[in-house]
């Protein structure tokens, strides 16, 4: 099941799920986040976090904020890995991923955490220069189409497939 928070600036998030509840009715998969309130003492950043880290992994989380570009909206912001490169007055590229943050290594220095790409769609072979990457570069890539193509190819007919298997091939 999708779970969905609203999160807001002061209690506008509550006011929202309340009206949505008074015409539809109840929904255990939407929570609210109330930022700068009383009720609500920790950090934004500690808060969002303890969201992120801590929600099933099982489960699509879909965040919506009130204010695009507000602290709210940029705090969750920060869980989208967007690199790019941008050349100025002339054009760029943004190759973006949404990302969960998940438990990785335990060790004696503590839990420590790291990223799983959500967004699964191969990327656009003709804009890759392989003679530009490292060893580890091509690696990740090569392990990033693998999960796309094993995740999405057995929802896809024999065509679709087979395009996805030239557009997921490792790169040399």
């Amino acid at each position: 099941m999708k779970q969905f928070l609203l999160a807001s600036h002061g209690k506008f998030a509550e006011g929202i799920l309340g009206s949505f509840q008074m015409i539809l009715g109840d929904a255990p998969n939407i929570t609210v986040l109330c930022a700068y309130t009383k009720e609500n003492e920790e950090t934004l950043e500690h808060t969002v976090k303890k969201i992120i880290c801590e929600r099933n992994r099982k489960e699509d989380l879909i965040v919506v904020t009130d204010v695009f570009g507000g602290s709210v909206n940029n705090e969750f912001m920060k869980y989208l890995n967007e690199p790019g490169v941008y050349l100025e007055g002339k054009f760029g590229i943004r190759l973006e991923n949404l990302l969960l943050c998940v438990e990785k290594e335990q060790n004696e220095f503590g839990q420590f955490l790291g990223f799983e790409a959500l967004t699964l769609a191969p990327f656009e072979r003709d804009a890759i220069d392989p003679s530009q990457m490292t060893q580890q570069d091509k690696q990740l890539l090569n392990e990033y189409h693998e999960k796309v193509y094993d995740t999405i190819s057995p929802y896809l007919d024999r065509n679709e497939a087979e395009w996805l298997m030239d557009a997921c091939a490792p790169i040399d």
